[in-house]
């Protein structure tokens, strides 16, 4: 099985990968890496709501069936360290004494005062709106409107929310600082709130 991924020699994200291309509606979308078992692509910054699309998989001559799939608003999803969608969220932690990073687990658990960094997507729009398939230089505080993060039923300080760094613009950063005092336990509940839609359940933190 041979995995091809992006190369990083330019700040977008190719349309072809390894023979393979990912089109909606015909348009050919940036993809982040291909193998013969999966790929993953990113959806274009622009899309509108609640509308049908018809999605196809390319590898040289060969072209998939049509996959109808619909449009949504706010779907924000927090990434996690088993890959599934549950369990620990894929965060680090910044210690507010020495200043160490150390990704989230029952082995390094976040402390009060600890800045949480976690990465999401399925946050739109995001203003400015970049080209499709841009990947983020620099930090950009960007303007997200209601968005908040809950630990256990516990407000979090928010310190950034914007374009992460050296990935593309399809996947947000946010820090926010774990609260004094803080929920404890190996599985606090985290929630990450953009108005009225939230992220999926199951994802927790360690925290001490």
């Amino acid at each position: 099985d041979t995995l091809t991924t992006f190369d990083g020699s330019t700040p977008y994200l190719p349309t072809s990968m390894g023979g393979t291309r990912v089109l909606l509606n015909g348009n050919a979308l940036p993809l982040i890496y291909t193998s013969s078992r999966q790929v993953s692509f990113a959806a274009p910054n622009t899309l509108d709501p609640n509308l049908a699309f018809m999605l196809e998989v390319e590898f040289g001559p060969l072209k998939s069936s049509p996959f109808p799939i619909l449009s949504a608003g706010n779907a924000p999803a927090l990434f996690t360290t088993s890959g599934a969608g549950t369990g620990n969220a894929a965060a680090f932690q910044v210690d507010p004494v020495t200043g160490a990073y150390s990704l989230n687990s029952d082995k390094t658990p976040a402390g009060k005062g600890s800045v949480l960094v976690l990465y999401a997507t399925g946050i739109a729009p995001i203003l400015p709106i970049p080209p499709d398939g841009f990947v983020s230089v620099v930090a950009s505080n960007n303007n997200i409107p209601n968005i908040s993060v809950l630990l256990g039923d516990t407000t979090a300080e928010l310190l950034y929310a914007g374009y992460a760094p050296g990935l593309v613009t399809g996947i947000v950063q946010i820090n926010a600082r774990v609260p004094d005092p803080p929920p404890t336990g190996k599985a606090v509940p985290i929630l990450l709130k953009v108005g009225t839609a939230s992220s999926q359940a199951g994802v927790t933190l360690n925290i001490k």
